[in-house]
């Protein structure tokens, strides 16, 4: 079975390194966030010209600030079954969003976390859009979980993001994200991913928060029943920091849908 520790197996001793990289499944579910073995692009390129890597389908990079867009390449081209990604807290010296959305537009993404990547090059408050926009356009019918906390320099892909259809759409977390004062056109988010069954928005906008477009009724998406598969519901501060109160148009889950609001 998977064994996300293998990447850290290899650094103990040759036996360990020969006997992690002979069996191909026990890589599915690599994990390179933590440990003692900081990964570099020499190994990474190795692993995947070998061919250990042709299993991997979830890959966590989180904080691998020796990795370059190299690895992305050799990640793209050496992992052909990818699905579950984690590009979180790449500092300034490791990825670049060309090389990112290379590398989400060849994969068939069901689940991408991109938590504090504000440090990404280039640091325009457009790149990080950019890369959202292109995991939505690329894997927005297969996405499952998107995750993107702690990340200020977002904004326009929570537009684009309500207005493409992602129908498996089970986890959207903004937490503690997004620039002061965001709309978020909840209905047209209810229509695209019906099936959402958490959504955390704890912090989301900053101190302006965020705020629900105003419409006519006439404009309303027709057929749109509301978030009935929601489980988990994060706003934080949100009604208290827009001042918007729900109207008759807002579309909410009943009491049975078990949903949760929390205030911080």
């Amino acid at each position: 079975g998977a064994l996300p520790t293998a990447a850290y197996i290899t650094c103990v001793s040759r036996a360990w390194r020969e006997a992690s990289e002979s069996e191909p499944a026990v890589w599915s579910t690599t994990d390179l966030s933590s440990g003692l073995c900081k990964a570099r692009d020499e190994e990474v390129q190795t692993l995947c010209q070998r061919g250990r890597w042709i299993g991997v389908e979830a890959l966590g990079l989180r904080g691998c600030a020796k990795l370059t867009d190299a690895s992305l390449g050799d990640i793209m081209r050496g992992c052909p079954r990818l699905k579950h990604l984690d590009l979180s807290e790449c500092g300034p010296k490791s990825f670049t969003v060309t090389a990112v959305l290379s590398l989400v537009k060849a994969a068939q993404l069901t689940s991408f976390t991109f938590d504090a990547a504000d440090a990404m090059r280039p640091r325009a408050s457009t790149a990080r859009d950019k890369v959202l926009e292109g995991v939505l356009r690329a894997s927005g019918a297969t996405l499952q979980t998107l995750q993107i906390q702690k990340t200020q320099t977002i904004g326009r892909s929570i537009q684009l993001l309500s207005s493409l259809a992602c129908p498996n759409l089970r986890v959207l977390d903004l937490t503690l994200s997004s620039t002061t004062g965001v709309f978020v056109p909840i209905e047209e988010l209810q229509a695209g991913s019906p099936a959402l069954e958490e959504l955390r928005l704890s912090g989301f906008g900053g101190l302006g928060g965020w705020a629900m477009p105003e419409a006519p009724a006439s404009m309303h998406p027709e057929g749109v029943r509301g978030f009935t598969e929601l489980r988990i519901c994060y706003l934080g501060a949100a009604f208290s920091q827009t001042g918007y109160r729900p109207s008759s148009g807002y579309s909410r889950p009943p009491a049975s849908a078990g949903a949760v609001t929390r205030s911080t």
